[in-house]
């Protein structure tokens, strides 16, 4: 059932990349500032520009972990606490629902990572129901949160910072330190490189 579950994860939400397009993964956390600085500034005045070149990814967990419980769930703590965590948990299931539509995705995500935003709205904006998110984080949405540690924790074992930009599934710690500083100068010379 857990292999089925990431495989279906990988289709729809980690999305399998286009012949000649960059991959671009964001791994951020829902309520980090500097994740949230990094969206708002970077991200958000770019993406129009970029999709056509770019798939974007983006995995909300960072720097959070599990333990495992008695009843065979998981206990998550996060950096910023429960209320990052249920962020996370929220976001996995909306973009999760939202499927491989890459603009829909990055406007919710651009949307919930706004400091002023009203989550809920976001949620609608993105032509979700409320309450069919809130039954995915009450329902499978550990399910997901285990197979972002999954993709996460590698990455951050290599970086230890949040956000992370990684370029076609491979991180490099230059490309990071200039991606974090340089968004969209570094992303353009990287298109450039793929084409």
């Amino acid at each position: 059932m857990f292999s089925k579950i990431f495989i279906f994860f990988v289709i729809c939400v980690v999305k399998i990349s286009s012949a000649g397009k960059l991959k671009v993964t964001i791994y951020y956390e829902s309520e980090c500032r500097f994740s949230k600085e990094f969206i708002q500034s970077q991200l958000k005045p770019n993406y129009y520009n970029f999709k056509d070149y770019v798939n974007f990814v983006y995995v909300p967990f960072g720097k959070s972990s599990h333990t495992d419980t008695p009843d065979g769930k998981a206990n998550f703590t996060c950096q910023h606490g429960p209320l990052e965590c249920y962020g996370n948990v929220w976001e996995l299931c909306a973009l999760d629902m939202i499927g491989p539509d890459q603009d829909r995705q990055t406007a919710f995500v651009i949307c919930d990572m706004n400091p002023d935003r009203v989550r809920e709205q976001c949620t609608i904006d993105a032509g979700l129901k409320v309450p069919e998110v809130q039954y995915c984080v009450e329902s499978r949405g550990y399910t997901l949160e285990l197979l972002a540690e999954q993709v996460t924790a590698p990455i951050l074992a290599q970086s230890g910072k949040v956000p992370t930009i990684v370029y076609n599934d491979i991180f490099n710690m230059t490309e990071y330190g200039a991606a974090f500083a340089d968004f969209q100068g570094f992303t353009k010379f990287k298109i450039l490189d793929t084409v």
